[in-house]
């Protein structure tokens, strides 16, 4: 932590960077819409459109309220039905137990970017350990390098956490 690095002539800490590099891989999804930072994902939506192309089965169409990025009780209300269907497909398609205590839905819903960050790694954690996951490792495959580091050192972390907390 605190570490920094020189891009494009503005000082980056790490954190920072893994966020842009987060960025990158959610933009390569089918998006409305390009996302230009972790904070424009605080009312859950875009996460979750992205949840129903991996596992539409899991993930119903509907059930986020569209519309309440202006109400702070609403957007927290999203995010904690997408923590809930999150933690649902970990424990009945993955057999992992997610631990959707680690991320307050309510600063995801205020923009914090760690705390965004944590929920998106979740949503990776859902592409690379799904049916389908070799179609969405070949998109991390698609980035620059430096976001490729960061996205694999995300997906070790996440397959760990996920072979730690197996159900047995």
């Amino acid at each position: 932590e605190g570490e920094t690095a020189l891009v494009a002539g503005c000082t980056l800490s790490v954190a920072e960077m893994v966020h842009e590099s987060l960025v990158k891989w959610l933009n390569t999804f089918d998006l409305p819409n390009p996302v230009e930072s972790l904070s424009s994902l605080s009312d859950g939506l875009i996460l979750h459109e992205i949840l129903r192309g991996i596992a539409p089965e899991n993930f119903e169409e509907g059930s986020l309220k569209e519309g309440v990025s202006a109400n702070a009780i609403l957007k927290t209300n999203n995010v904690k039905r997408l923590l809930k269907e999150l933690s649902s497909y970990y424990a009945s398609v993955l057999l992992q137990d997610y631990d959707t205590d680690a991320i307050d839905a309510s600063s995801v819903a205020a923009a914090h970017s760690d705390e965004v960050a944590k929920l998106v790694e979740g949503v990776l954690g859902c592409a690379v350990q799904c049916d389908d996951k070799a179609r969405y490792i070949q998109r991390i495959m698609t980035l620059d390098t430096a976001a490729q580091k960061d996205m694999m050192v995300l997906t070790q972390r996440v397959l760990q956490r996920g072979e730690e907390s197996a159900i047995d």
